[in-house]
């Protein structure tokens, strides 16, 4: 008998249909796993994990800050369409998350993204968005006809989960030698077109960890192999990538170039977000201090800024439209104490890469890291595809600790 993987299946289509027409309605699609966990286990629900009630409390703190202040919310309709939203995620993910084999999971993820890299490889080379063409948004956007967004729908969306790729790549690699090392490279150009300057951040840190743990219990051997073979293969394949194709990788990479040099103009997000910061904590400092400390509710960071506007060169340049900074909008929604109860969540993921050696927590809490990384310049927890993400990896991980315990991790 064929198992059917509907938690998964239903992921992956919510995360190609968000984007489209049906704009937040394909998380309603949230309700089949729900609806056949149900049935599975009886209509029984289990008892909360520690890092289920951290997240659930988190969401509740979040709530009950709305409701003290819904007179003061931004958009109540919008509001309203999060938290249920957030109720479907929870859900979906408390009654499936046991039925998962996460080490299923990643495989698929790595095959289904890897095809999805390469497909970044086409979108860069006819910069036209196709997904977004077959979900009826239109082809070439002239603001983000340079960065590919794949079926994210965002430059910085689609970046993120590269770089998850990329680490189960390098967790779960591919036993072919020949297609790993393909594979890795397709990933690495893909997250460079994004041009997403968070998610190189969020591929350093993270692979840096990568390799800080391989390199403590690595055989010597092995690693002589490897290098033997970048020597042989990988040095002489690049050589005739780049001699073939090296007017269209000059021009690519003068526009790199001006990406992460043009980082100080007056325009660029890096300024927009510093200028968010000052500008709320001049705010808090003016006689604010209990919405520092409780927060104001759902999209009161929105809210901030549409009256507390950034605006360069005597008014040509505003902007009003996001803070960028997802820790910033907590701390707007939530107050210091949503900030802290979200810390907790993202110091636990940390210290389980430091302390772990087995390889699926690993690359769980890597994951994670990663995202948590990338939250720092958007405001992901209005994306549904990111708290699913979020949430299923943050709470799949006690699962492992439960089924699991601790293991040696190995690399192949």
């Amino acid at each position: 008998m064929v198992k059917i993987r509907y938690f998964e299946i239903t992921m992956l289509v919510v995360i190609i249909l968000q984007n489209g027409f049906l704009k937040n309605l394909p998380a309603l699609l949230l309700m089949i796993p729900i609806m056949l966990g149900l049935i599975q286990s009886n209509w029984k629900l289990k008892t909360l994990n520690s890092r289920e009630a951290l997240v659930l409390l988190y969401g509740g703190y979040l709530l009950f800050i709305s409701i003290i202040n819904v007179k003061n919310l931004y958009n109540p309709v919008n509001v309203i369409n999060i938290f249920i939203q957030y109720l479907l995620i929870f859900l979906s993910v408390h009654i499936c998350y046991d039925k998962v084999k996460i080490d299923r999971f990643f495989i698929s993820y790595r095959n289904i993204g890897v095809v999805l890299s390469l497909l970044c490889i086409v979108e860069q080379i006819s910069r036209i968005h196709f997904f977004d063409i077959v979900l009826g948004k239109g082809g070439m956007y002239s603001k983000y006809a340079y960065r590919v967004s794949s079926i994210f729908g965002h430059p910085i969306l689609c970046g993120v989960f590269l770089v998850i790729l990329l680490l189960t790549l390098l967790y779960f690699p591919y036993k072919n030698i020949f297609f790993q090392y393909i594979a890795v490279v397709v990933t690495i150009a893909a997250i460079l077109f994004t041009q997403s300057r968070s998610s190189w951040i969020a591929t350093i840190v993270t692979v840096f960890l990568y390799w800080m743990k391989k390199r403590k219990i690595a055989p010597q051997k092995l690693q002589k192999n490897k290098f033997l073979f970048f020597l042989s293969f990988v040095i002489p394949t690049l050589a005739i990538f780049v001699s073939l194709f090296f007017s269209y990788l000059n021009h690519f990479f003068m526009a790199l170039f001006v990406r992460v040099s043009g980082s100080l103009d007056a325009g660029e997000g890096h300024i927009v977000r510093i200028e968010n910061i000052l500008n709320s904590i001049n705010f808090w400092n003016s006689g604010h201090h209990l919405q520092l400390i409780f927060g104001s509710g759902k999209n009161a960071g929105l809210l901030f800024l549409i009256s507390h506007p950034v605006s360069k060169f005597g008014g040509l340049f505003v902007w009003n439209s996001a803070l960028d900074n997802q820790y910033l909008t907590i701390l707007h929604e939530c107050g210091i104490i949503g900030l802290i109860l979200f810390l907790l969540m993202v110091v636990d993921s940390l210290m389980t890469i430091l302390k772990s050696e087995d390889k699926t927590r690993l690359l769980i809490n890597s994951s994670l890291l990663s995202i948590n990384i990338v939250l720092f310049f958007f405001e992901g927890l209005d994306y549904v595809t990111v708290v699913l993400f979020l949430v299923f990896l943050y709470v799949v991980d006690n699962k492992e600790v439960k089924n699991k315990g601790e293991v040696e991790i190995v690399y192949e």
